[in-house]
């Protein structure tokens, strides 16, 4: 059987929603001699009579009525333990395709780690008074049947070690804690696919050892950047509910969360989240994972559960910076401007910016960005040589360092006349102490290049252009506040001076 989402109905009397668990099940199953029933929780004995058998089954954790299953076939059983202490064990119980059976015992025998690793993260395994299991079935995929995972194939291969991971995860994201409605389907799907990245962190991945480097590598398959939201709309639809984005979109939701919180604080609230008397071994909503979050953290995470949950897409970032020496100070003084280019909504979000400087060093700073064009000043006693926008991908997002970034001693703009303008062309005269002929660069507030202007006239380390306040399509700028910023592309790498504010009103 596979009941996710509306199939129990059709099967057994229930009333069919998830938020509504079953406090426990008795299953009883009788197929001719040959055959195997396995099934939720315990098998408690098994009756032979004439040419058939009876098996017993009972669940005695509450469990959701999708959760509730049967697997009948000539099936290959065998069985192994967890060890979870040095005095108890937990039944491993495979049931496999008897052509399976060898590759089986090499498939599942990391199942032990399995269940190390998440417990690492997670807590216990929620199921230890009973057992966890496979069993086949004619589908493609997994099914995380409460105990007893259903599995379209045997394999050792990477993809379906990680989806058995992914299904074991499901024991405590969608089995011990349930979604209360299907439109909060990420609390089930991206948690779980979120405690993939969580075993490559402690088993390592592709080669990597275990730690942060595996986790990120892995974190970073599951970029969605579609068009859809987590929350789902229109649940009459099981394509909507399964859509990819409540898994990888879902997953990077606490991926990005964890670096906000920080590790201790927030696994502690997965822990929290799994065991709060509310609704552990029962069902929760999207508002509930919120609150635990906030408690534990201390944070106000309204907007960002909004931003991410309730809208497609992501940020699109663009960023520049200047830098140049102040005598006054003796420091050098370091601008960068981070410019949100998405038509909406705006993304509040921490952003790292790591500094390079010229003896070989480099510090990370976290800055708040909450506008859609927004500066920070830093002061550095070493020069800047480059700076790296989020280098370890902590935001799903896209980010373009406006070319020419970094400050260059050699150009800078003199004059800029007239500023404002209200209707007049504007003279700009840069200093180049370069052979090198300047480009003008103009964006608009949004950090979007809108003309690119090559100099009239060079007279001596003086260079003159004239804007007609015109974009790229020769159409009139509208009013607003544009940077222009001078360029110099010496063999293929860029030097910039300092951007300069201008204002067009009309």
């Amino acid at each position: 059987t596979l009941s996710e989402s509306y199939g129990a109905r059709y099967w057994w009397p229930c009333k069919d929603s998830p938020q509504d668990k079953a406090d426990s099940v008795d299953i009883i199953i009788t197929v001719p001699s040959g055959q195997y029933a396995a099934s939720n929780g315990t098998l408690i004995k098994t009756e032979v009579v004439d040419d058939s058998i009876t098996y017993y089954w009972q669940e005695r954790y509450p469990i959701a009525t999708y959760l509730v299953s049967l697997a009948i076939g000539s099936y290959a059983n065998y069985k192994e333990y967890y060890h979870y202490n040095d005095h108890d064990s937990m039944l491993l119980d495979y049931y496999v395709y008897p052509e399976y059976l060898t590759e089986a015992k090499s498939a599942f025998s990391e199942m032990q780690d399995f269940i190390d690793g998440l417990s690492h993260f997670l807590g216990p395994y929620p199921f230890l008074q009973e057992k966890y299991g496979h069993a086949q079935f004619g589908w493609i995929g997994g099914m995380e049947h409460q105990t007893l995972t259903s599995i379209g194939s045997v394999s050792s291969s990477v993809g379906w070690k990680y989806l058995y991971v992914h299904e074991l995860g499901h024991q405590w994201f969608g089995d011990m804690v349930t979604c209360a409605s299907w439109k909060d389907i990420w609390l089930n799907e991206g948690f779980t696919s979120y405690t993939e990245a969580l075993y490559a962190e402690w088993a390592g991945f592709l080669g990597n050892p275990p730690g942060m480097e595996s986790y990120h590598v892995y974190i970073n398959t599951q970029r969605y950047m579609g068009d859809r939201t987590i929350i789902v709309s229109d649940t009459t639809d099981e394509s909507n509910i399964f859509h990819i984005v409540v898994y990888d979109k879902g997953s990077w939701v606490l991926h990005m969360l964890r670096k906000m919180m920080g590790d201790d604080s927030f696994f502690k609230t997965l822990r929290e989240y799994l065991n709060d008397k509310r609704w552990t071994y029962g069902s929760v909503t999207t508002e509930n994972f919120k609150s635990v979050c906030e408690t534990e953290s201390g944070l106000s995470l309204t907007a960002f559960f909004d931003q991410w949950l309730n809208y497609p897409y992501y940020p699109k970032y663009e960023y520049f910076w200047d830098s140049e020496f102040s005598s006054s100070s003796g420091l050098n003084k370091t601008e960068v401007t981070i410019i949100q280019t998405q038509f909406a909504p705006l993304y509040v979000m921490p952003v790292d910016l790591t500094f390079h400087l010229n003896d070989g060093t480099d510090t990370t700073i976290v800055v708040q960005n909450n506008t859609f064009n927004q500066t920070y000043i830093f002061n550095f006693k070493k020069k800047l040589i480059e700076v790296e926008f989020d280098k370890d991908n902590w935001i799903l997002k896209s980010a373009v360092q406006i070319p020419g970034s970094g400050y260059s001693d050699q150009i800078r703009i003199l004059n800029l006349f007239p500023n404002p303008s209200f209707k007049n062309d504007i003279t700009i005269e840069v200093l180049n102490w370069n052979l090198v002929k300047t480009e003008l660069h103009i964006y608009n507030i949004q950090g979007q290049l809108i003309k690119s202007l090559r100099p009239l006239d060079k007279r001596l380390f003086s260079e003159y252009f004239l804007w007609d306040r015109k974009n790229l399509h020769g159409m009139p700028v509208a009013s607003g506040t544009y940077f222009i910023r001078p360029v110099l592309n010496v063999s293929g790498r860029f030097k910039t001076g300092k951007a300069k504010k201008m204002f067009i009103i009309r």
